[in-house]
């Protein structure tokens, strides 16, 4: 498949420079967007028009400004290129000059869907990075925005192309303005290499200055961009720009219909690259881009089934936000090639903005295997997914999202800047997991830091964990009571209540609650980032309250701890029907909770509910029947079990996000894997 890679530079405007732009002489270009405007990042080096004619190169001076008896012509009005000195190495740095009648030629001197930019065009660019431009007028248009196109560096330091000095240049913009300078009209001499870089524009100018053409220019000595009007004979350097486009309109007819989703699968079928078959975005084009495609033209719209979480640094995991197959090995096998990882996410709680957020997923044979004694060093890597029997998952536990706002303890002290930002960890996923009769309760506060399922960001999720209450105090035969649905409550042999993470969806004013956790219901209090509660890390925000418009269940986001996947909001049931998961736990009828309970399982609030909130707590606690996990019963109201998981109409088993108690799988039907019982790292 034809990737488009992006590479990052830190500046302002952060550009994202792409490289899959090829001419029909096969010259690869690096892109950058600037604005709405999708640039060439390099100066044109094609030697033919999109139609395969020859552009003439004259090799000689004559040849350039002359006509056939070798008499100068200024409206000699054939396209001509050449390049510094005919040598080279020049043309490779800097590509070709051409005169305006190249620019000009009908049959096109750029790529198919880019254009030579128009005076207008060039004046949006210049605006963009200079909202103080002078959009009219020959001269300096701009006094900054010429140094935020030039590349840097100079000569004489030997960083760079550009005489020194090289005045205001930062780049910033990721055009990358080169100083190839031009070719004169006269003789046909190259000049003012290295001081100057000239580019055409496609407007001509009119009456008596018909033989002119507009163009602009850099120079070393200031960070001005100029307007400028010159000889079409002149040669100058062209940049190309990306036509206007649809996303999906393959042939540009702008109508999205069967005839592009089979040009998208000859383009991927013979490994080609083009922005506009893209659609998903990750500057690769696949069968993920057919199935966006698909989903558009069904819908009849022109908005992607799952755009971007906000939440989720751009184009990251939209194979996730696709791929509905639950087996692990599905994304070992992806257009992400495994590859999870997103990068410039900033740790808020302690000021970190260079944490890169690293997660592969391959695929091993673990022999001899058991619930209890994985032989890890029996692991081997294998490429046949038929043989797999495991997905391993190496991941360093760092979001893809942000992480650690307003996060604090009761005590005023940061519950997630001891983070430990190289800590990596391997988990194995079962590719077969076997559902059992039983279930079994997902442990609170184990001797272990235990996972009980992942995402596919590689973060942690303590399902059935959070605060307990009154450690310590209560003993006897009530420390470990069992509920309706056969789980044994308490976060210790010492106590059973238990305060809900989720609760904070529902107030999150409560206290406790949303000063230790961030907005992902996430914290590092033990050394490394895990969620306590999914709400929308991995999926779209929409999934949790609307059907997929494509009439399939939400995709997978992760896998808990026995194998199966984690869904989001929506499956497609038995009899067929696009249904919401429904948790079916219950509260019990009484509005308030009784003195039999209270001897049962003591006294909820902790000393901190006692110290800051004292008038909240009565002798029914004063909270309402929910916020505590006693609170509740599996009653087997809704279409899921009691550890939140269904059989969808093909068969499989896997577990869903609801928007009630539990919120997440409280117990699990399958064998746990030992390897999502990790250590804590160790703190400096």
């Amino acid at each position: 498949m034809k990737e488009n890679p992006q590479r990052k530079t830190e500046n302002e405007f952060i550009p994202e420079i792409k490289n899959g732009l090829i001419d029909i002489d096969g010259n690869t270009y690096e892109t950058v967007l600037i604005g709405t405007q999708t640039w060439m990042a390099e100066n044109l080096k094609v030697t033919h028009y999109r139609n395969g004619d020859e552009i003439p190169f004259p090799l000689t001076n004559n040849g350039w400004c002359c006509d056939e008896n070798g008499d100068y012509d200024p409206l000699n009005e054939t396209g001509q290129y050449g390049f510094i000195d005919y040598d080279p190495q020049n043309l490779e740095i800097y590509g070709n000059h051409y005169n305006w009648f190249a620019v000009d030629d009908y049959r096109g001197v750029c790529p198919e869907g880019w254009h030579v930019p128009t005076d207008d065009e060039w004046t949006i660019l210049i605006t963009y990075l200079d909202e103080d431009a002078n959009p009219e007028g020959i001269g300096a248009q701009s006094y900054i925005a010429g140094g935020k196109m030039k590349s840097t560096g100079t000569l004489e330091g030997e960083d760079g192309l550009w005489y020194a000095p090289n005045v205001g240049a930062t780049n910033e913009s990721g055009f990358t303005g080169l100083p190839a300078g031009d070719r004169i009209y006269g003789s046909g001499a190259f000049s003012v290499m290295h001081g100057y870089g000239d580019f055409w524009s496609s407007t001509g100018a009119s009456g008596v200055q018909d033989s002119n053409a507009y163009s602009r220019y850099l120079y070393h000595l200031n960070p001005h961009v100029y307007r400028g009007m010159y000889e079409k004979n002149y040669g100058f350097s062209i940049r190309c720009l990306a036509n206007d486009y649809i996303l999906g309109d393959i042939n540009g007819d702008e109508i999205l219909n069967v005839l592009d989703i089979v040009l998208m699968i000859n383009m991927i079928l013979s490994d080609e690259y083009s922005v506009v078959a893209d659609v998903n975005g990750d500057n690769i084009v696949n069968i993920l881009d057919v199935v966006q495609l698909v989903n558009i033209i069904l819908i009849e719209d022109d908005t992607p089934i799952y755009s971007n979480n906000p939440d989720m640094n751009g184009q990251f995991l939209d194979a996730v936000l696709i791929n509905r197959n639950p087996d692990c090995r599905a994304y070992t096998m992806d257009a992400n090639d495994g590859d999870y990882g997103s990068s410039l996410i900033l740790d808020i709680s302690n000021g970190i903005n260079d944490a890169v957020s690293d997660v592969h997923i391959d695929l091993v044979i673990a022999n001899n295997w058991n619930p209890s004694n994985f032989d890890y060093d029996s692991v081997t890597e294998i490429n046949d997914p038929e043989f797999a029997t495991h997905c391993r998952m190496i991941s360093n536990m760092i979001p893809n999202h942000n992480f650690g706002v307003e996060v604090t303890g009761p005590n005023g002290d940061g519950w997630i800047h001891a983070i430990d930002h190289t800590d990596i960890e391997v988990t194995y996923i079962p590719v077969d997991p076997i559902r059992t009769n039983t279930s079994t309760d997902t442990p609170r506060n184990p001797p272990n830091y235990d996972f009980d399922g992942i995402l596919l960001n590689g973060v942690g999720i303590s399902m059935d964990s959070g605060f307990c209450y009154n450690p310590g105090v209560i003993t006897g035969p009530q420390s470990l009571q069992t509920n309706e649905a056969g789980n044994t409550s308490g976060c210790g042999p010492q106590n059973s209540w238990f305060e809900l993470p989720a609760y904070t969806i529902w107030n999150p004013g409560a206290e406790n609650m949303a000063a230790v956790f961030d907005s992902y219901f996430g914290h590092g209090y033990e050394g490394t980032y895990h969620y306590h509660a999914l709400t929308h890390p991995l999926q779209e925000d929409s999934d949790q309250s609307q059907p997929p418009s494509n009439g399939d269940g939400s995709p997978v986001i992760g896998f808990a701890a026995d194998g199966f996947p984690i869904y989001g909001h929506w499956f497609i049931d038995s009899n067929n029907q696009l249904v919401r998961a429904e948790s079916g736990y219950e509260t019990y009828n009484s509005n308030s909770r009784t003195p039999i309970e209270t001897a049962l399982h003591g006294t909820p609030p902790t000393p901190w509910d006692i110290e800051n909130n004292p008038d909240d707590f009565e002798s029914d606690f004063g909270l309402e029947m929910g916020r505590y996990e006693e609170d509740w019963y599996f009653a087997g109201t809704g279409n899921l079990d009691e550890c939140n998981g269904a059989y969808d109409v093909n068969g499989d088993y896997g577990y869903y996000i609801t928007d009630k108690y539990p919120f997440t799988p409280p117990c699990t039907f399958g064998v746990r894997d030992p390897s999502f019982s990790k250590e804590s790292p160790t703190l400096p």
